[in-house]
C-alpha cells in the first residue's frame, strides 16, 4: 500500500508540473500573439515613413532637409528605436536539484517548474522572458529583490552592427583606429570596459560549374551558387557609445612583436594588451567556447550580439 501511495503522489505531482507547463505554453503563446500584432503594427508605421522618405527624395528635398542632431549623437551598442522589446535574463543559475530557488523564480516568472529547468540547463545568461521594456525592468527588480543576479536589456536592432576595425595603433592614452572610407578615430584606454571574444558562423557564396546530362547522354553545364558556411573568430570591444569588431579583416600589424602567428593568437595577444592598459574591462569569452548559442525567443542571426548586449548591461550594473 505504501508503494502505491507512493507511485500516486508522484504521479500527482507530474501531473502538477505537466498541467503548469501547459499554462505556460498558453500563456507564452497568447504573449507571442500580441508581440505579433505590435510588430505588425511597427512595420506598418516603418512603411509609411519609408514611403514618406522616397516622396522627399523625389521632390529634390532630401538634400535641404537639415540633419537631425540627434544623427551626431553616438548610440549605446545594439540600441533599438522606440517600441522595442526588453530581454530579461539571469547571469547565474541555480542548481536544478535545489527546489527552494526554482520555486522563486516559478512565483516571480509565472512559468512552469518544467519550462524552467528546460531554460536553466543553457549556460548563461540565460533568457527567462521577453517583454515590454517597461514590464522587463520591473521582472528584472523582482528577480533581483529575490536575490538572482537578473539582468534587462533592449532587445538588439537587426540592422545594429559594430563598426568594423580596418587597422589600429596602440598608443599611450588611448587605441588610434581606421574604419571603412579612411575614417580615424581614439578611443582612449579609460574608456574601455569590456572585450567579449568569440567565433561564429560566417556565410560565403560561390559560383561553381555543374554538369548535367539529358535523357539522350548529351553532357551540359549550368553556372549555380552554392552557399559555403565556416567559423571565424572576432573580438568586440565595448565602451559609452563605442561597439568596436576585430575580425579577419583586420591588419593587425599595430600588435608589433606581439602579433600572433594566427587570426585567433593576434586577438588574444590584443586582449592582453588591452587589459595591460584598460584594467578596468571586463574580457568574457563563453563566445569562444560555446560558438553556437541557443537562445528562446531571439532571431538566432542576433544570438551573438544579444548574449554580448547582456553581459555589456550587466557591466553597466556593475555586476560583471
Amino acid at each position: 500500500m505504501d508503494e502505491n501511495r507512493t507511485l500516486r503522489d508522484e504521479l500527482e505531482r507530474v501531473q502538477g508540473e505537466l498541467r503548469q507547463s501547459k499554462e505556460a505554453l498558453a500563456r507564452l503563446r497568447a504573449h507571442h500573439a500580441r508581440e505579433r500584432d505590435s510588430l505588425v503594427r511597427q512595420l506598418e508605421e516603418a512603411r509609411r515613413e519609408v514611403a514618406t522618405l522616397r516622396a522627399r527624395v523625389s521632390e529634390g528635398l532630401s538634400r535641404e532637409a537639415p540633419v537631425p542632431a540627434s544623427a551626431n549623437t553616438a548610440a549605446p551598442p545594439g540600441a533599438n528605436p522606440i517600441g522595442s522589446t526588453g530581454l530579461v535574463a539571469l547571469l547565474e543559475v541555480p542548481s536544478l536539484q535545489d527546489e527552494e530557488p526554482l520555486r522563486r523564480l516559478e512565483r516571480v516568472t509565472r512559468l512552469g517548474l518544467a519550462d524552467l529547468r528546460l531554460r536553466l540547463a543553457a549556460p548563461p545568461p540565460v533568457i527567462l522572458a521577453r517583454l515590454p521594456p517597461r514590464e522587463a525592468r520591473s521582472l528584472r527588480d523582482a528577480l533581483r529583490a529575490e536575490g538572482f543576479k537578473a539582468v534587462e536589456c533592449e532587445m538588439p536592432s537587426l540592422s545594429a552592427s559594430p563598426r568594423p576595425v580596418r587597422r589600429f595603433l596602440l598608443g599611450e592614452t588611448g587605441m588610434r583606429w581606421e574604419a571603412d572610407r579612411a575614417e580615424r578615430m581614439e578611443v582612449p584606454w579609460r574608456e574601455w570596459r569590456l572585450l567579449v571574444l568569440g567565433r561564429r558562423s560566417t556565410f560565403t557564396e560561390e559560383t561553381q560549374k555543374e554538369v548535367l546530362y539529358d535523357h539522350r547522354g548529351v553532357k551540359k553545364t549550368r553556372t549555380v551558387e552554392v552557399r559555403k558556411e565556416s567559423m571565424a573568430h572576432f573580438l568586440w570591444g565595448y565602451g559609452e557609445g563605442l561597439w568596436l569588431s576585430f575580425t579577419q579583416e583586420t591588419d593587425y600589424a599595430g600588435l608589433g612583436e606581439r602579433r600572433g602567428l594566427s587570426h585567433l593568437a593576434s586577438l588574444q595577444a590584443l586582449v592582453d594588451l588591452v587589459r595591460e592598459r584598460a584594467p578596468q574591462v571586463v574580457f568574457d569569452d563563453r563566445l569562444l567556447r560555446a560558438p553556437t548559442p541557443s537562445l528562446p525567443l531571439v532571431n538566432p542571426e542576433r544570438a551573438h550580439a544579444t548574449i554580448a548586449e547582456l553581459l555589456w548591461q550587466a557591466v553597466l550594473d556593475g555586476l560583471l
